[in-house]
């Protein structure tokens, strides 16, 4: 380099120097400033090793640590409109880290050549300092900001990351810049490439270790994977209000975040809630990348370690408080699920099916017609329910009875006697939702599937504080010694803990006398009997049922209608197609022949006129 070259960049960094700290106000005045400093290293360096005598003299007044110092701090005043310190800004790049981005742009313009390995980068970087090398490795090591920002790629040479160079040089702020969402929900639907991505890397690696192939998949997904939680704290920190940064603020290591948006991508209904993804081992391949990483994972997921001991996640099934499932082999095969707290804090929803959900009742005590016998029974039993902590607390009971303090009746009696009716309106007068749950909903045909779907009945109904519901009960909870399939005896088993367990009302429903499991008949609190109503209790029904819209003939009379023996559901079903018949026949109203013929049909179980039933025809 001619001297008159070196001495003229010297006075122009002299001069810059002077100015004192000032903004830059375009990229093009950093790059040139860089490019001084650089020049004049390596200058400086290139006279060291050749120990010339003719370098030129230097001003007096410049001093390279001075200019330095002056550029980092007219860097730091710079505001964040330049794509350059936008970059240095949301990585939070320290000056060596800067100062590394500036020379590889510099050398990608073409304006300094050869600078692709770690030692062309200490030549310009480095001042001749111990210290000062060790920063410059350590920023372009692979656990430095620059690789794990994806600024720089590290390989057999060491280059800017193309699309950071397209948004310094086209000066679109497109680098790394995030999602572009415009809600909160609209982020959540973004996560889903991200729970995608893991779990074709649990999948590539279940293939790995029974095939022995995949290997290129793992690296490509992996390298995806990183980009989606990349752009994902890229947007959350251009969002701090959105709840998802509990996750990115977190002491969370990169492997359990991971796992903890998978997870949500359960919740989210992304993928089927059986899906093996949701289980140990599809958890701890998701989060790893090679097959020794997998054991390590897997590790992750025991009681003790962030992820359950802070509430993050636990295990579905109830049994996350229970050591006897921590070793491996358990874990893998254990499903796993996002608290309801943290769900809670992170504004998601658990994903459920809609008819185990909790709702408002729709009956009323108002609404019911009910004998002495049963509004005694009901009154202990709603006097319980709404003194529950005089009795435990105050009394004292909760230290001798440790378990099992919840409510749990049995209605049983025919069908239409009002024991779905009842069980509605005791949710309504104690002011809670209901969830009703029937053998249907619960039954899977996968192995522990059912125990699963008991359990979260359950937790749903312990976490909404519902009443909760169960019809045609003695299809499932029977006598396990009537069973015939070992599976049937783990569903009663599961149903029996989770009643013993479950604090709060639990009403079970059956249209025929059944024999109960002898452990059953220990939890059931209060048995009672609906039985068919005698004549007092069907005229009030009658008068209850017929509103005072309704005409009615004169020739109706509600003393008459009570000799008819019919239960509550049949009276309903009396009244309804008694107004269907007056007014299929033009009637002003109802008169006593159309309840009559109501009342034919009704017995008969038939809907027309003619005595034809349903059916197929014997031949």
């Amino acid at each position: 380099m001619a001297c008159t070259d070196v001495e003229q960049f010297i006075k122009k960094l002299q001069q810059f120097s002077q100015k004192g700290t000032h903004p830059f106000k375009a990229q093009e005045d950093i790059l040139k400033t860089a490019l001084w400093i650089f020049r004049y290293r390596d200058h400086m360096n290139h006279t060291r090793t050749a120990k010339l005598d003719d370098s030129p003299s230097l001003p007096k007044a410049f001093t390279e640590r001075k200019a330095v110092q002056v550029f980092h701090r007219c860097l730091n005043a710079t505001t964040g409109s330049l794509p350059i310190i936008t970059a240095f800004q949301s990585f939070h790049f320290n000056s060596v880290e800067k100062e590394i981005v500036l020379l590889l742009i510099i050398a990608y313009l073409g304006m300094l050549k050869n600078i692709d390995a770690s030692e062309d980068i200490q030549r310009y970087i480095n001042k001749q300092s111990v210290k000062r090398a060790m920063a410059v490795s350590k920023a372009l090591s692979q656990q430095g900001r620059l690789i794990k920002s994806r600024v720089i790629r590290k390989n057999a040479k060491i280059v800017l990351s193309e699309d950071f160079v397209a948004s310094i040089i086209t000066k679109k702020q497109t680098f790394n810049s995030g999602w572009v969402v415009k809600s909160y929900d609209d982020l959540l639907d973004h996560t889903f490439a991200l729970v995608r991505d893991a779990q074709l890397r649990a999948e590539a690696l279940g293939e790995l270790q029974k095939l022995g192939c995949g290997e290129s998949e793992i690296a490509e997904v992996s390298e995806n994977i990183h980009e989606c939680m990349l752009q994902l704290d890229r947007t959350l920190e251009m969002h701090p209000s959105w709840k998802l940064n509990v996750i990115r603020e977190s002491d969370l290591m990169l492997s359990e975040r991971l796992m903890v948006y998978v997870l949500m991508g359960k919740d989210l209904g992304f993928f089927s809630p059986h899906d093996e993804l949701f289980t140990g081992i599809g958890l701890a391949r998701c989060a790893s990348t090679d097959i020794p990483s997998v054991r390590h994972k897997l590790g992750l997921l025991k009681q003790d370690r962030s992820l359950r001991k802070d509430g993050y996640i636990r295990i579905c099934g109830g049994a996350s408080d229970n050591r006897a499932i921590e070793d491996e082999e358990t874990l893998k095969n254990c499903e796993f699920e996002l608290t309801s707290k943290f769900l809670k804090t992170i504004n998601v929803k658990r994903c459920r099916k809609t008819g185990n959900s909790a709702r408002k009742p729709i009956f009323k005590f108002d609404h019911l017609v009910l004998s002495d016998k049963i509004q005694s029974s009901l009154k202990i039993c709603l006097t319980q329910a709404r003194s529950h902590h005089i009795l435990f607390e105050e009394w004292g009971l909760e230290k001798t009875i440790t378990y099992g303090t919840g409510i749990t009746l049995l209605f049983s009696g025919t069908s239409g006697t009002g024991k779905t009716a009842c069980a509605e309106a005791i949710a309504d007068e104690l002011d809670k939702m209901i969830i009703a749950v029937n053998y249907a909903e619960i039954q899977d045909c996968w192995v522990g599937q059912t125990e699963k779907n008991i359990v979260r009945i359950f937790r749903e109904a312990s976490e909404t504080d519902a009443v909760l519901f169960w019809d045609e009960a003695d299809a499932m909870f029977y006598n396990r010694d009537t069973a015939v399939r070992n599976f049937e005896v783990r569903d009663v088993n599961v149903l029996l803990q989770e009643l013993e367990r479950f604090a709060g009302v639990c009403i079970l429903s059956t249209n025929r006398k059944i024999y109960l499991d002898k452990a059953l008949e220990r939890r059931i609190s209060m048995k009672i009997e609906f039985d068919r109503p005698n004549r007092e209790i069907r005229r009030k029904i009658w008068q209850k049922l017929i509103p005072k819209e309704m005409p009615l003939g004169k020739d109706v009379s509600l003393d008459e209608l009570s000799h008819e023996d019919l239960c509550g559901g049949e009276i309903k079903n009396v009244i309804l197609n008694a107004a269907r018949i007056a007014l299929t026949n033009n009637n002003n109203g109802v008169c006593r022949k159309d309840i009559v013929e109501a009342i034919q049909m009704e017995r008969e179980g038939r809907w027309s006129g003619s005595h034809e039933t349903f059916g197929f025809r014997a031949t």
